[in-house]
């Protein structure tokens, strides 16, 4: 009976023991379609950002604004450049925005190396102008020159709202 009774207790200890400590779900997708978000952000938007849109308005005195348009050309390159220790994350990327009176134009092309994934990041062909365009990453295996997976943020001109844009993110594998 002794014996009995210390089995079942020893199979409900271990059966809690696996309830308790069951693994949890790690999603590769979502993690690398938040990342490509986040790059987006900082590469895209940041640039885009720094156009001047007919809309942009400067306070000269309590009563008076001025508008701002663009007349002629900007043309802005933005390198980032670091490597952060001891995480051994660096990324050496260039965006640029050309802007000529109202059309914008933004490219983006560089690496971002992490102790995780190498990856390459990259507006496609032509860029995106006005406001459309596709923002792609590949994602490599530490070491490796083939990308095992590939994620997507597509850019379309959005009138209503906040933003003049919307975007649409995709991760697939290759």
């Amino acid at each position: 009976m002794v014996m009995k009774k210390t089995v079942i207790y020893s199979l409900l200890l271990v059966a809690a023991c696996l309830v308790s400590c069951k693994e949890e779900k790690w999603d590769t997708g979502e993690e690398l379609r938040g990342m490509t978000i986040g790059w987006a952000n900082e590469f895209v938007y940041n640039t885009l950002n720094r156009s001047i849109k007919y809309v942009d308005t400067v306070l000269v005195s309590d009563d008076r604004t001025v508008s701002a348009s663009l007349r002629d050309s900007l043309f802005v390159t933005v390198h980032y450049a670091y490597n952060k220790q001891p995480e051994k994350d660096s990324v050496d990327v260039t965006s640029t925005l050309t802007q000529i009176r109202d059309s914008i134009i933004v490219m983006v092309d560089g690496y971002r190396y992490s102790q995780k994934y190498w990856a390459h990041l990259f507006t496609v062909d032509p860029g995106i102008i006005n406001y459309e365009g596709k923002f792609h990453v590949d994602f490599y295996e530490i070491g490796k020159t083939t990308p095992w997976a590939w994620s997507e943020i597509t850019y379309s001109k959005y009138k209503d709202g906040y933003f003049p844009y919307k975007t649409k993110a995709v991760v697939q594998w290759y």
